[in-house]
């Protein structure tokens, strides 16, 4: 009998091997999130950049602050969706002239 019971015979196993495998997912999915907060980032300054500047104004931003408002902006703002899905269909048929109000 083995003096030390708390010994155990199976082999030793590197714990560097597991470290590295259970960060990858962390790097991955922080990559992820960075690409699509990217894309969405993007997608807003894109539709704040489609609004005449009137609209602009009369929600307080001006055509040259569009960047800056739209990096101070959380994930969930950047998720929403800029305009109704009504205008946005109209404005790809090419008929601007819809008002938000009759979508």
């Amino acid at each position: 009998m083995h003096p030390n019971p708390d010994i155990s015979l199976r082999p030793k196993t590197h714990r560097s091997g597991q470290q590295e495998r259970g960060r990858r997912p962390g790097v991955v999915r922080r990559l992820v999130q960075t690409v699509v907060r990217n894309w969405q980032r993007r997608r807003m300054i894109a539709a704040l950049r489609a609004m005449d500047d009137n609209l602009l104004y009369d929600i307080g931003i001006s055509r040259n602050d569009i960047p800056r408002v739209v990096d101070s902006f959380s994930d969930r703002e950047l998720g929403m969706r800029p305009v109704s899905l009504e205008v946005e269909r109209q404005s790809m048929q090419g008929n601007p002239s819809v008002s938000p109000s009759r979508a």
